[in-house]
């Protein structure tokens, strides 16, 4: 077997200072690429939305506040964050790219009527889930967690026990799960794992871990956590573990 090599990507992630890649996914065998670009100092100066075709980048969009989480629906290309508008679009949180110009998706997605910190989309049951700091999808209440469907928001009742920071999804044995952390005191957070079977919740896991190892808690950690419980046992081995 031949020894794979890396290459860059042209240029790589265009930027003339810092950059930072937040999410990267493929559509029509193009690369879609959200991230940043920051100064030395750390002081963020852009927002983006790049496109690698196999030979040039391309910049098709740029947003106020920071893109976190990009995902394909319906054959759209569909971005998430912090931010209220895109390439001179009013987008509040969420934005999709139909090939050819930005739009938003009614109301959008807000926390206390304006603002909204978008942590993560995923494709379930045919419907657009996104979850993070929120609390209003279009013109109903949510909590943390709403679903478009194509022209309508709409959310999961009894969800209030899901946390509103640091949430991240991934699908596991046809079902949808919920990874995310909650302060529980000033040095601690509770990592809580559900799962949303397109009926109802139910607990996987919940861990009280240190902050400075809750750090590493991304959906990275949240897929191995679930592939396996020996994983999930190593993973959380820093805490006290209640499996629902």
């Amino acid at each position: 077997m031949g020894r794979a090599n890396w290459s860059n990507l042209g240029t790589g992630f265009p930027a003339t200072m810092n950059s930072v890649v937040n999410e990267i996914i493929v559509h029509n065998d193009s690369l879609f690429v959200v991230g940043l670009e920051m100064t030395s100092g750390g002081i963020v100066v852009t927002n983006k939305v790049e496109v690698w075709d196999g030979m040039n980048w391309t910049n098709i969009g740029q947003a106020n506040d920071i893109i976190s989480t990009i995902e394909i629906y319906d054959g759209e290309v569909y971005v998430a964050g912090k931010f209220d508008s895109i390439s001179g679009v009013q987008a509040k949180g969420i934005a999709k790219w139909n090939g050819s110009v930005w739009e938003n998706l009614g109301d959008g997605l807000r926390y206390n009527s304006i603002y909204s910190n978008v942590i993560d989309l995923h494709v379930y049951d045919n419907v657009l889930f996104a979850t993070g700091i929120i609390d209003s999808a279009g013109d109903i209440s949510c909590e943390g967690v709403a679903f478009w469907n194509g022209s309508t928001w709409l959310t999961i009742p009894s969800a209030s026990f899901l946390s509103n920071y640091n949430m991240f999804m991934i699908e596991w044995n046809g079902e949808l799960l919920f990874g995310s952390t909650a302060y529980v005191g000033p040095d601690y957070l509770s990592v809580d794992i559900f799962r949303w079977d397109g009926i109802a919740f139910s607990c996987l896991a919940v861990k009280i871990c240190p902050m400075f190892w809750i750090l590493k808690f991304t959906e990275l950690t949240c897929i191995a956590a679930v592939e396996m419980y020996s994983i999930m046992a190593v993973q959380f081995d820093y805490g006290t573990e209640v499996i629902g």
